[in-house]
């Protein structure tokens, strides 16, 4: 899988953990990877992504999310054109996964 897909569905699979809570939610920092861990299906590391940090990847989401942390919690809320980049992503994540399926089938 190219780096480029796993990036955007990891970014897909935060935004959809944030989304999965009310706006300005405390969530815990320690759980976001475990949380990741469920619902991704393919090996990765951060490094091996080009992000030395999670906050590093976190960080790749301020187009959609405004994103508050403190030293163990972070809570979001959408930003104004947040929906439509979200849904724009999730286009390209499903028009890479075709393209994806055409070429190996």
């Amino acid at each position: 899988m190219q780096r480029e897909l796993k990036i955007m569905a990891l970014q897909l699979a935060l935004i959809d953990m944030f989304l999965e809570t009310q706006p300005k939610t405390p969530i815990s920092l320690a759980q976001i990877p475990l949380n990741l861990k469920k619902s991704i299906i393919f090996d990765y590391t951060l490094v091996e992504l080009g992000f030395p940090k999670l906050k590093n990847l976190l960080n790749t989401l301020s187009d959609k999310l405004l994103l508050e942390s403190s030293k163990t919690h972070i809570t979001y809320e959408l930003t104004n054109n947040g929906a439509e980049a979200i849904d724009k992503m999730r286009r390209q994540v499903y028009d890479y996964n075709q393209k994806f399926m055409t070429y190996i089938l």
